[in-house]
This record gives structure tokens, C-alpha cells and sequence, in this order.
């Protein structure tokens, strides 16, 4: 076994198991990515593809190999950074949308404030994505606002935010004192797209009542959200932190929500069988004072 047939065949998987798109992204031939893969085949005596209408499939046996696979070369790219990073090192994190414009920026402050030498890289997608790359080593560590689907992340709430409605002032007298999830569901709302946190915990908790809705404004930008809530044209459904200098400074008002409150909770994820740096260990003890309800 080889650390460059490990790789070669991760990039087949990774090109939903294409040998001449794998080849291609790894600028050698598709003949060469064949051998590799027969050569580990070979080597275990296993069949880690099977091909069924012109098309390769995982089998089982190659399904278990990829997360070996997948381990070995990050723990190999570790190595590698590790060795060529300075004294100070470096971190990979990745943030949602909402912990991304309103919590990291102040994490990352805070941080170079206490580590002026450390080099930092961040970058905002939605959580799925996150748990992606945090799979694929491409990320040390992620602030998701959704729990881990896959059991080979490790995650630790640092943050529970509950979410509010909230529209102009301008407009607050047309809507009653207090909302309850049906005439919430019947309002005109301005939400996150599908599939976004804050959206998933929304659509769930109006599901429960047997409710549903159809915004008319849906959006993957929370500025965008909170600029049409100002300009009078619905009530938002948004974390507090994202609402939280709106409602400060008097453009949008709060709304109550009667029953039991809407919570999001922000997770700091890791691979489980990632080697933690000083420096990410660093990180991490700066995001643990972070844990409280926030919005309170």
C-alpha cells in the first residue's frame, strides 16, 4: 500500500467514482489510475469497485476502505503541514452563515489578539458543506448550526441562541401583540433558504403543529433578510445575535412567539481522528466561554 494509490483512489471516489475525471484532476493517465486501484485490489484481495452499466459502485468492502483511506492520508497531510508550518502555525475553520458575519469575526479578533503570529483561514458555507470538508481534512475545525450527521465527527455546543420574529416598527401595529405559530405560518415571512439551520428548525417546529408556510422572501444572506424586514415587507424568523443591533437601535421591532421558544444551537465540529494542535486547542478553549444562551 502507497500513500499515492490511497490518494488516486480517494480522488475516484471524490469524482463520484469517474476513473478518466480522477485522471484528469490529477493531470496522469487514466491507465495509471486503473493500476493503482487494481494494485490495491490485488493487495488485499478484495474488490473495492464493481461496474455495472458502464458505471463504477463502491462495494461494500470498498466503502469500509474509503474511511480508512480517508484517515490515513489527513493524518498524512497533518504531518505534512505540521512540519512545514513556523512556530506559530496555522488553522483551517470553517463557519455557517450565521456564526460566520455575526460570531466568528469576534472569535478571530479575539483570537489575534492572544496569537498576533498565527495564520488563520476562514470560510463561511453552509454546515453540510462544513461537515464535507471537515471529512476531507480540507478544515480543522467548523462552527456548524445544525448536529453532526456523520459519526466520525466530534462536535461541542459553544453557543445556544434563540430565535425571534421580528419586523419594521413601522409596521409592528398591523400584526398582533403576541404570534402564535399559526398566524406566524400565515404572515408574510422572510426566511433562510431550505436547508439552512435556522430554516430546518422553523419548518420542523410548524410541522409539529401540522403547519407549514410559503415565505415571501427567501434568502441564503442574512443582510439581505434583515434589509427587506426593515423596508416593511414581512416579519423575519432570525437567531437574536442576528437581529440583536436592529432591534438595539429601533429599525425592527420583536414580535412575541407564544408556546415553547425556537433554540439554535452552534456547534464547534472536529474529525474525531484529528491530531489537536496547539493551535487548535487554543481555539477551542477561546470558543468554550462562548457557551451560553445567548439573546438573554
Amino acid at each position: 500500500m502507497t500513500i499515492r494509490n490511497l490518494k488516486i483512489f480517494l480522488q475516484v471516489t471524490a469524482c463520484q467514482n469517474s476513473v478518466s475525471e480522477a485522471a484528469r484532476k490529477l493531470y496522469i493517465s487514466q491507465p495509471a489510475v486503473s493500476v493503482a486501484i487494481r494494485e490495491l485490489e490485488e493487495e488485499y484481495g478484495v474488490r473495492l469497485f464493481e461496474r455495472l452499466n458502464r458505471h463504477l459502485y463502491l462495494t461494500e468492502k470498498g466503502e469500509q476502505f474509503l474511511q480508512y483511506a480517508s484517515r490515513i492520508c489527513a493524518l498524512v497531510d497533518d504531518a505534512a503541514s505540521a512540519m512545514r508550518e513556523g512556530a506559530a502555525g496555522s488553522l483551517r475553520v470553517g463557519a455557517s452563515v450565521s456564526s460566520g458575519a455575526f460570531l466568528m469575526p469576534r472569535l478571530i479578533g479575539r483570537f489575534y489578539s492572544l496569537y498576533p503570529d498565527a495564520k488563520v483561514h476562514v470560510i463561511t458555507q453552509a454546515s453540510l458543506h462544513l461537515e464535507d470538508n471537515l471529512l476531507t481534512n480540507e478544515l480543522d475545525l467548523a462552527i456548524c448550526e445544525i448536529p453532526v450527521h456523520n459519526a466520525a465527527l466530534l462536535s461541542n455546543t459553544i453557543l445556544s441562541d434563540r430565535l425571534v420574529a421580528c419586523c419594521s416598527s413601522s409596521t409592528r401595529p398591523q400584526y398582533p401583540k403576541e404570534l402564535t405559530a399559526r398566524t406566524l405560518a400565515a404572515c408574510p415571512l422572510l426566511l433562510r433558504e431550505k436547508g439552512s439551520g435556522t430554516r430546518t428548525i422553523f419548518d420542523e417546529a410548524l410541522a409539529e403543529k401540522s403547519l407549514s408556510c410559503t415565505p415571501v422572501w427567501e434568502s441564503g444572506s442574512w443582510e439581505a433578510i434583515l434589509a427587506a424586514a426593515r423596508t416593511g415587507l414581512g416579519i423575519a424568523v432570525l437567531p437574536h445575535m442576528v437581529a440583536e443591533n436592529s432591534l438595539a437601535e429601533g429599525s425592527l421591532t420583536e414580535i412575541p412567539i407564544s408556546g415553547h421558544p425556537l433554540r439554535q444551537d452552534f456547534s464547534l465540529v472536529w474529525h474525531k481522528d484529528k491530531i489537536i494542535t496547539d493551535m487548535m486547542k487554543n481555539f477551542m478553549e477561546l470558543a468554550a466561554p462562548h457557551k451560553r444562551m445567548a439573546g438573554e
